[in-house]
């Protein structure tokens, strides 16, 4: 995932593309809020929760929600 500081109209704002190449996520943050680690920690644990719901779709959500806290 690319992460840009500045520029972004919201606080946070987070996109995700269907590619050939596969899935590309891109951040935008206001760095008057968050840093930057907070948002690659972030992008990380988001990017876990989408890799272990693609492997088994019938994961119970609120049970790996509390593995990844």
């Amino acid at each position: 995932m690319d992460t840009d500081s500045g520029g972004a109209r919201w606080d946070l704002y987070l996109e995700l593309s269907d590619r050939p190449q596969g899935i590309l996520g891109r951040a935008q943050y206001n760095p008057d809020i968050y840093d930057q680690t907070a948002i690659t920690d972030l992008l990380e644990q988001y990017r876990f929760i989408l890799e272990r719901v693609a492997q088994n779709p019938d994961l119970n959500l609120s049970a790996l929600l509390a593995v990844v806290q």
